[in-house]
C-alpha cells in the first residue's frame, strides 16, 4: 500500500481543518471535504503497527507516527480525529482477527479510499444466527462513527454458540 502522507502534507491540512470546524459544528454537518483531504493526502492508508513485518520493533516508529498523526488531526478538528480513529480501529481489528482474504479485501478497500467505521453494540446487542448459507442479525446496536458516510463498518455479534464474531 503506497502512502503519500508525509509530515508536511499532514501539517498543511491542520489550518484547513480548523477553519472549517466551527461551520461544520454549527451546521451539524459531516466533514466530507476534510475526509476527502485526508484520503487524498494518504492519511486513511497510513500503515498500522500490526501490519508491519516486525510489529514489536521499537525502532520501527510506526505506532509513534500514527499517534502523532491522530494528535495533529484531532487538534485540527476533534470530530474528524474521532472519525479517523474509528477508521484506524476498524482496520486494526481486521488486521488482527480477520482472515487472509478479509485482510486483502481491506487493503484493497483502503487503497481505493473507503472509509471504515465501528458500529458499537451494547452488551446484549446483536445475535448472529446461521441457517443454510445465510447469516441473520437480530437485536440492537448503538451509534456508528461515520454513519451514512462510512462505506465499510465493523459490527460485532454473538453467534449461536455464544462466541463473539
Amino acid at each position: 500500500m503506497s502512502v503519500n502522507a508525509g509530515p508536511h502534507r499532514i501539517a498543511a491540512l491542520i489550518p484547513k481543518l480548523q477553519m472549517r470546524a466551527v461551520a461544520l459544528d454549527d451546521a451539524g454537518a459531516f466533514p466530507v471535504e476534510d475526509l476527502r483531504d485526508l484520503r487524498d493526502a494518504g492519511v486513511l492508508a497510513l500503515p498500522l503497527p500490526i501490519e508491519r513485518s516486525d510489529p514489536g520493533d521499537p525502532e520501527d516508529g510506526c505506532a509513534d507516527r500514527l499517534a502523532q498523526v491522530l494528535m495533529q488531526i484531532g487538534a485540527g478538528n476533534l470530530a474528524v480525529g474521532r472519525l479517523l480513529e474509528a477508521h484506524i480501529n476498524a482496520r486494526h481489528l481486521v488486521a488482527r482477527y480477520g482472515s487472509r482474504v478479509q485482510r486483502a479485501q481491506v487493503d484493497a478497500d483502503v487503497a481505493s479510499g473507503q472509509l471504515f467505521a465501528l458500529w458499537v453494540t451494547p452488551e446484549d446487542g446483536l445475535r448472529m444466527t446461521c441457517a443454510g448459507g445465510d447469516i441473520r442479525l437480530d437485536g440492537r446496536k448503538k451509534f456508528c462513527s461515520g454513519a451514512g458516510h462510512a462505506t465499510r463498518a465493523i459490527v460485532t455479534a454473538v453467534d449461536d454458540a455464544g462466541a463473539t464474531r
